[in-house]
């Protein structure tokens, strides 16, 4: 096993993944959706609210029952950046808690796998914008993947104590957020049909207990509720003279998944940290007790491979032959995690079927170790220029090195306090129509979008409501201005 030193090392790297995430969403502030909902329910319940997005809108019933915290925030921002601060803590403590409940080992294993998952989930989030910044999309993608580390957890232990003791609280608390992570998109609504028909079907992996046929049946109801809803059909039927092209969707998907394997599996640090972690899983998988983990990797070891290519593959195609077009980038955050989870459980069939007898061991000559902690912290800072072109240095730096660019260089600072500015021009004004100066840098790991120049259009128009005024735009400059009316041409 690795010396505590060495794990030591990870666990500094895995929480130096997430401060600058922390401390950013300190200079983080609502936009767009956060005001169109914050100024629906000053005047409805969210019942109501929920009922009306259900009927009319989307199926995401959870997502949309989360929405109340737009409500709390009522016209005061002072509370914002203690929300996003709050899920993402609860987003790092749930990933790292899932890791470490799944593994069978000593505590040095423990830390070492929970270290592993937040340094590749944060270092690698696909656009943490709009999954991390954005209180709308935290509800409906952040929110439940934080539920399905606790669903892992709480499985994890029911599964692990013995089969005289009832564990009802356990159970019923698995069954309900199972439930409500299905509400949360139509996306994991259908991976989790996926999965869970799958666990269903193969007999080597169908749940014995009758428990677990229950919480099957919660998340089976949650996933039809969401996409079955009359506020999905109601949507689609609002595009008129979209045709849904299922050939062409399916060569684009297949396209798409492609393109997301080929850059996900040649991410350099996932193969450096998995091959970390195989003393681990084999340690593991010769585990004599009851593990979920050792469980859910007793089928077929083509199985996990085989679903993370039909799940990627289905959410592409659902994607282009609804909309028309690809995920949307906060969508993608929900499918790199699906990837991480088929990903881990891959290689841990894989080591439970070919490499069980190998002695997997850490090399003990200490400058092996050291050689090896220099690779992944190269491999950790690299900004993969392919070129080694003087122009290309630190263009693609991962999103963790992005994070502490923004943080470290003043941007994220500079941003909050033009918003700031913005808002005490706004209250302060007795104009019913305010022109606002354009914000002087936009840091990429917090800002999403920002109202236009145009005040006509709907971004502009919930800003202007929600602070009731009838029109807000931003004044552009004249290279701005004229890169927007290029890009708007009808």
């Amino acid at each position: 096993m690795l010396r505590l030193s060495n794990v030591l090392c990870l666990v500094v790297l895995a929480l130096s993944c997430v401060f600058p995430f922390l401390v950013l969403a300190l200079y983080s502030h609502p936009t767009l959706d956060d005001f169109t909902i914050a100024t629906i329910l000053r005047t409805t319940n969210i019942f109501s609210y929920c009922w009306d997005i259900y009927n009319t809108h989307s199926g995401r019933f959870a997502s949309s029952l989360f929405s109340f915290f737009q409500g709390l925030l009522g016209e005061h921002f002072s509370w914002y950046p203690y929300f996003i601060f709050g899920f993402i803590s609860a987003f790092a403590i749930s990933l790292y808690t899932a890791g470490a409940t799944l593994v069978a080992g000593s505590h040095s294993d423990k830390l070492l796998i929970g270290s592993v998952i937040l340094i590749l989930t944060f270092s690698a989030f696909p656009w943490p914008a709009e999954g991390l910044f954005w209180l709308t999309g935290v509800q409906s993608y952040l929110t439940p993947l934080i539920f399905t580390c606790w669903l892992l957890v709480l499985l994890a232990r029911c599964y692990a104590a013995s089969e005289e003791r009832t564990q009802l609280s356990r159970w019923l608390l698995s069954g309900v957020l199972g439930f409500l992570i299905a509400g949360f998109s139509e996306i994991g609504a259908l991976l989790l049909l996926l999965v869970g028909g799958a666990l269903w079907v193969l007999p080597s992996l169908r749940p014995a207990r009758r428990e677990a046929h229950w919480v099957g049946v919660a998340i089976t109801i949650g996933c039809l509720l969401t996409l079955v809803a009359p506020g999905n059909f109601h949507r689609l039927h609002a595009r008129p003279g979209y045709h849904m092209q299922i050939v062409h969707s399916g060569v684009l998907a297949m396209v798409g998944t492609a393109y997301l394997l080929l850059n996900w599996t040649g991410n350099a640090l996932l193969l450096a940290l998995t091959v970390v972690l195989l003393p681990v899983s084999q340690a593991t998988t010769r585990y004599a007790g009851r593990s979920l983990l050792n469980r859910l990797t007793t089928g077929p070891v083509w199985l996990w491979p085989l679903l993370l290519l039909i799940g990627l593959f289905g959410s592409m195609w659902f994607c282009y032959l609804v909309q028309g077009i690809g995920p949307a980038l906060r969508v993608k955050n929900i499918l790199y995690f699906y990837f991480l989870i088929c990903w881990f459980l891959s290689v841990h069939a894989g080591v439970g079927r070919y490499a069980l007898a190998w002695p997997l061991r850490y090399p003990a000559a200490w400058p092996l170790r050291a050689a090896a902690g220099v690779i992944i912290l190269c491999l950790f800072f690299t900004d993969h220029n392919q070129n080694l072109v003087h122009e290309g240095i630190g263009k693609a730096p991962n999103t963790v090195v992005q994070a502490y660019h923004d943080w470290l260089s003043g941007d994220a600072a500079r941003y909050s306090s033009a918003e700031y500015a913005r808002y005490q021009q706004i209250r302060t004004s007795r104009l019913d129509s305010i022109q606002l100066p354009e914000l002087p840098v936009r840091p990429v790991t917090l800002v999403y979008v920002d109202i236009s120049y145009n005040p006509a259009l709907w971004g502009n128009q919930v800003y202007a409501r929600f602070f009731h005024k009838s029109a807000i735009w931003v004044k552009p400059n004249p290279a701005a201005l004229s890169e927007w009316q290029a890009a708007h041409k009808p």
